[in-house]
């Protein structure tokens, strides 16, 4: 038996998992976005996706995978080579509006 959920379930859904400290809501509703694109019969595990999926600001994501940023100009540099790396490196849910950016941390 499949129920599909709301994106309101689904942030619902990591709040009663204690999971949600870590996502804004608009990084909940990209990754329930893309959940929903990619298997919309998938049953929900949020652990699961808490584990394999990321939220981060881009200085944390320069910070956490050492990259070096001396060439870089300005915030929008950083903000580029952060990127440019996630795309590299793995698979990027989406770009925020408060400059996160959600990814996968698979390789």
């Amino acid at each position: 038996m499949i129920k599909n959920i709301t994106s309101s379930e689904f942030v619902k859904a990591f709040h009663d998992h204690g999971r949600a400290e870590a996502w804004s809501n608009e990084g909940l509703d990209a990754l329930y976005d893309y959940v929903n694109m990619v298997d919309p019969d998938m049953e929900l595990d949020v652990v699961g996706l808490d584990c394999e999926y990321c939220e981060s600001e881009v200085l944390d994501i320069i910070n956490d995978y050492s990259l070096d940023d001396s060439d870089c100009e300005d915030d929008y540099d950083r903000a580029e080579l952060a990127k440019e790396y996630l795309r590299e490196n793995t698979s990027v849910i989406a770009e925020l509006s408060n400059d996160c950016i959600v990814y996968c941390y698979s390789f």
